[in-house]
């Protein structure tokens, strides 16, 4: 810094030779300035990022959710009357479809944040991400899903039998969704296949790849709905019954 000097005053400082829009001489950060790391802003983000896509996607699927959980009820009239009856409260009642829509919210921007984070602290590390995301993903999922489900459905704590058989659901997904795309991408890429129709291809296997593994996370969805259900009313019912509200409605569930 340089102080101007007057007739018997001495000016305030100021800077020489830096204008008001490049505050920092020869692009060097001042030591004594706070600078945030590229991994912090990476971080920042992937949270962000996350956020307003797990907000959007929520405002999309929440109601499609909820109606699958309810279908998924053994008293219930089925698929498309609990799509009717969810659309109707989205217009009628919608505070009563708010936490469905903040339950999926949570789930989608979690999961996805924890997925995108996890992965640049393995590039910035120089770890390969695809097991570390696949673990991590998967009991953060787990939890928020677990949770997710089971109070929507019966407002109770899941029983044990359907935690199993929601994390098999969701140990698949998170295996199909985030691990997967990773080494099939680089194995088409070693093809020369690196987009299909202006679209990346590791971007296309993330959404081609989920859709037949609903023929698997389908009726284990249903099938843990149908043990929280029977929890909630306090009814025992035998395997047999709880695989026939799991497959019930079968081709349907999974095409919604």
């Amino acid at each position: 810094q340089l102080f101007v000097h007057t007739k018997g005053a001495m000016a305030l400082p100021k800077t020489a030779s830096v204008p008001i829009w490049q505050p920092f001489a020869k692009g060097k950060w001042p030591a004594g300035l706070p600078r945030s790391t590229s991994l912090s802003r990476s971080v920042l983000a992937d949270v962000c990022a996350a956020l307003v896509v797990g907000l959007a996607l929520a405002l999309m699927l929440a109601p499609i959710d909820l109606a699958m959980l309810r279908a998924g009820k053994p008293e219930s009239p089925g698929a498309i009357a609990s799509l009717a009856q969810v659309f109707g409260d989205c217009f009628l009642r919608p505070l009563s479809v708010l936490p469905a829509i903040a339950w999926t919210w949570l789930t989608f921007s979690g999961t996805y944040a924890v997925a995108n984070v996890v992965r640049s602290i393995c590039t910035a590390r120089q770890l390969p991400p695809a097991v570390y995301v696949w673990l991590f993903t998967t009991v953060v999922q787990c939890v928020i899903m677990c949770l997710k489900d089971a109070f929507l459905t019966g407002g109770i704590a899941p029983p044990l039998a359907a935690v199993v058989v929601w994390v098999l659901r969701d140990l698949s997904f998170s295996l199909v969704v985030f691990v997967l795309p990773e080494p099939l991408s680089r194995w088409f890429t070693s093809k020369g296949v690196t987009s299909v129709a202006g679209v990346p291809i590791q971007d296309l296997l993330q959404i081609l790849l989920p859709q037949p593994l609903q023929l698997i996370t389908s009726p284990l969805h249903f099938l843990g709905v149908s043990y929280v259900a029977a929890a909630t009313a306090h009814r025992q019912l035998s395997l047999a019954q709880h695989l026939h509200t799991a497959f019930r409605e079968f081709w349907l569930r999974v095409g919604i």
